[in-house]
Order: C-alpha cells, then structure tokens, then sequence
C-alpha cells in the first residue's frame, strides 16, 4: 500500500464532486491541452458509467512565481 504520509488519496463518488474537484485540481496544475482533455475524457467516463473516481497525487511541488528572477 505504501505510505500513506507521502501520497494524497482523493475519493470522488459523484459525478459534481468530480466536477468541483477537477476544477480544484486546475487551480494548482498546469493549463496543457492534454492535461485538458484528460479532465474532460474522465468526467465523461465517470457521468457516463456511474462509477467512483480516485486520483492520486504522488508528489506536489509548489512554485512560488514572485522568487523567479
């Protein structure tokens, strides 16, 4: 299983609560057209099967932009 201290686990179990957390999600990552369409396939996938949603985010690297010279 690992450890749990070093991984985030986020459940989503409706299709809204992927929806709020995709947009979450956006705010903290990258803006790439395939980031993009990932989100956009998954939410599909999920309001179209009906099934639970699980992201893992193994490592976060926060950037503060105003340090950069």
């Amino acid at each position: 299983m690992g450890n749990l201290c070093d991984e985030t686990l986020i459940y989503y179990f409706s299709p809204n609560e992927v929806e709020r957390q995709i947009a979450d999600m956006k705010v903290a990552s990258s803006n790439t057209e395939s980031l993009n369409k990932f989100f956009h396939d998954h939410l599909q996938f999920v309001k179209g099967s009906n099934v639970s949603s699980v992201f893992f985010s193994k490592k976060v690297e926060v950037i503060n932009e105003w340090s950069i010279n």
